[in-house]
């Protein structure tokens, strides 16, 4: 009993002259009501917080207040702001999305397709993460497998005991890829089950 309260002193201590590097601040940042799981952030150069969220819409807060800038997306797995496009880019799971406020009144007007020829199937692993931009305006982003019962060699032969998993009924499932403004899509790296996350 002395060694767990000695363990909860030093952790709570330590917790508490825990240091803040220069530079950082702790900020508590409410979300807009209704919006549960944050999949995605950033912001863009005049200060704007946005975020993607589960609920597939995308909200923007400035001056503390949060309003909506787009909804009705598929799991938006990340979101970009793209500065010489004044667009935000985010990764649903079907697509990779470029969304657009065309009469400039805080609200998204136009949905874009950049790029969907990743494939989808309808599984619901099929997790869709990014997108990132390199110094070109390329963006990047991996991809889930799904998550099947049993795994398909090439051969189309099953392969192992059934459950928990990782296969592909679409063509680039598994892959990091990038794509530039006009949508043209190039498969870069394979191999990856569930890629989290990129970064450049």
């Amino acid at each position: 009993m002395k060694t767990i309260f000695s363990a909860l002193f030093l952790i709570f201590t330590s917790l508490a002259f825990a240091q803040i590097p220069a530079g950082y601040k702790v900020e508590t940042v409410p979300l807009p009501r209704g919006a549960v799981s944050v999949l995605g952030i950033c912001h863009k150069p005049d200060g704007t917080l946005a975020i993607a969220t589960w609920e597939g819409e995308v909200w923007e807060r400035k001056g503390g207040i949060w309003t909506k800038f787009a909804e009705d997306l598929m799991e938006p797995n990340g979101i970009l702001y793209d500065p010489k496009e004044d667009a935000y880019y985010v990764g649903q799971k079907p697509e990779l999305t470029r969304l657009i406020d065309t009469n400039k009144d805080g609200v998204c007007d136009r949905y874009e397709t950049v790029t969907d020829q990743f494939g989808i199937s309808g599984e619901y692993h099929e997790y869709h993460f990014g997108p990132v931009m390199d110094s070109l305006g390329r963006k990047y982003a991996s991809l889930n497998l799904g998550a099947r019962g049993e795994f398909t060699v090439p051969d189309g032969k099953p392969f192992g005991k059934g459950g928990g998993n990782m296969s592909y009924n679409a063509p680039w499932r598994g892959w990091v890829y990038r794509s530039d403004r006009k949508g043209h899509f190039q498969p870069l790296a394979s191999g990856f089950r569930s890629p989290c996350g990129i970064g450049i």
